[in-house]
Parts: C-alpha cells; structure tokens; sequence
C-alpha cells in the first residue's frame, strides 16, 4: 500500500513528474507570432498502480428526476429521530 486517502481533501505524492517543456508561446517574436513548434520536457518516473476505493455510499436511490426520491429519506430520518 503505498497510500491511505482517508481524510477529505487529503493529497499524497506517489511519483515525481517531469520536467516540463517550453511552449510554442515561448518561441514567438514579433515576426512569428504563431511558431508551429515547441521543445519537449523530460520525461517522468512511469508505474503502474491499482486505486482500490474503499466506500462509494451508504445507500444509493436511482430513478427518474421526479419520482420523489427524497420522500424516503424523509421518512427514515422521522423514524430514527
């Protein structure tokens, strides 16, 4: 396991990209103010992982936009309060 996102928001570095390159706006001058060309950057460190996801939802409603949906919930939270 390399790392656990448990916290929201939460953000881990796995690998270090590369080194970017310069665009073709770097290139332009007054008289070529549309360079068809641009420089390469580095290239980054390559791994293949697997994402496992932990909790999707506790419950999931499908149905038509209209269908009051949220009727159900209504009712579950009257008879757990």
């Amino acid at each position: 396991m390399l790392a656990d996102l448990s916290e929201k928001e939460q953000k881990e570095l796995i690998l270090q990209g590369g080194r970017g390159g310069k665009g073709n706006s770097h290139f332009a001058t007054s008289t070529r103010q549309a360079p068809r060309f641009a420089q390469d950057g580095e290239k980054g460190i390559e791994l293949e992982v697997i994402l496992e996801l932990k909790l999707l939802a506790d419950v999931g409603l499908i149905g038509f936009p209209n269908v009051r949906k949220i009727n159900i919930f209504i009712c579950c939270n009257v008879c757990n309060t």
